[in-house]
């Protein structure tokens, strides 16, 4: 068990599930780019990475030398898709919303690599903005996650001793940002990254469900 006074949450695959969402917005773009649909558990695996490079794989394969031009109608696409559909069946993970009323007297921010425009909403639209301060897009820093840089922003508006801070995030990218910045980590293996590369980046601690993270944070 461990107590912080401040909590940076990941967002994709952390603290909602919104793979449903994604995975149904990429296979329309490729529909409509009269292109192959795509496995939906190959979209969840590449999430937390961002979809872009999912997208641009695809597109590449397809069109070869004219991969560019078709990647950004795809983008295009995907961003026109993903604003009509972004809290369609996203949700917190069960059990989520009880641990973040459990610590809602801390601090608590929100570090994502998704762009801002599309993280503003769901945090309205699933009414969690009263429990976090800093919630950080992609654009919130030049460099995203694994660069440290958001974490120190996040400790810029929160000053406090570092390990008295941690960072819970569903793949390696959010350990590596964690660690380099300083303060304690913790991978969480129900969400959309490989756990073992999460568990290889060896994080101070791993929760297997949502149940172990409250027993861990109490």
């Amino acid at each position: 068990m461990a107590t912080f006074d401040l909590i940076i949450f990941d967002l994709d695959g952390t603290l909602i599930d919104s793979k449903l969402d994604i995975a149904h917005c990429v296979n329309l773009v490729l529909r409509d780019m009269n292109l192959a649909s795509i496995p939906e558990e190959v979209i969840y695996s590449h999430v937390g990475h961002g979809v872009r490079d999912l997208m641009q794989g695809a597109i590449q394969a397809a069109h070869g030398e004219e991969a560019e031009s078709a990647y950004l109608k795809a983008m295009e696409l995907f961003d026109k898709y993903y604003c009509e559909n972004l809290t369609r069946h996203t949700r917190l993970f069960p059990g989520m919303q009880g641990f973040l009323q459990r610590h809602q007297a801390k601090d608590m921010a929100v570090i994502t690599n998704k762009p801002q425009k599309y993280t503003d909403p769901i945090i309205d639209g699933l009414n969690l903005r009263g429990f976090f301060g800093p919630v950080l897009g992609r654009e919130a820093c030049p460099d995203p996650k694994p660069h440290p840089a958001p974490v120190y922003k996040v400790l810029e508006t929160y000053p406090v001793n570092k390990a008295r801070a941690v960072i819970i995030g569903d793949t390696e990218v959010d350990i590596e940002a964690g660690r380099r910045a300083g303060i304690k980590t913790c991978g969480v293996l129900y969400g959309f990254g490989n756990p073992e590369l999460v568990k290889a980046a060896q994080p101070d601690f791993v929760a297997e469900t949502v149940d172990e993270l409250l027993a861990l944070f109490p």
